[in-house]
């Protein structure tokens, strides 16, 4: 605490980090490849992801994704910005909730929620080529 009673945060830089640019230019670094997958916030699912998200979950109706969305909103954004969730593929997020989910002090279900959102705003994997017959 300083005089006025306010806490103020500091880092100590040790070994051959103290007093050097690189420090500051690893901090620098590090934040701005942060931000470097966040793009604009997504749009809506549209119809077709809704109703592919249905076939894949049966028991997910339209509330159900946008309260993942909402929750997506609400708490992943704060810390993340709005990430490229084309960029991260599918099979990540699960692991991914798993360990940010509670973090995010979100329940299963809201864990559920949001994991469901994302995939469905995820682009479906591309078919793979059958090679030509001879």
């Amino acid at each position: 605490m300083d005089r006025r009673g306010t806490t103020r945060l500091t880092f100590a830089l040790v070994g051959p980090w103290r007093g050097s640019g690189l420090a500051t230019a690893v901090i620098a670094a590090a934040t701005l490849a942060a931000c470097a997958q966040t793009v604009a916030a997504p749009q809506p699912l549209t119809a077709a992801q809704i109703d592919s998200a249905q076939r894949r979950w049966p028991d997910t109706t339209e509330a159900k994704l946008t309260q993942g969305r909402d929750l997506f909103f609400a708490k992943c954004n704060a810390c993340h910005g709005y990430p490229n969730l084309e960029a991260i593929e599918e099979s990540r997020w699960q692991k991914i909730l798993q360990v940010m989910g509670p973090r995010a002090t979100l329940d299963q279900k809201q864990v559920d929620a949001v994991l469901r959102y994302v995939v469905s705003v995820h682009p479906p994997p591309s078919p793979t080529p059958t090679p030509p017959t001879m």
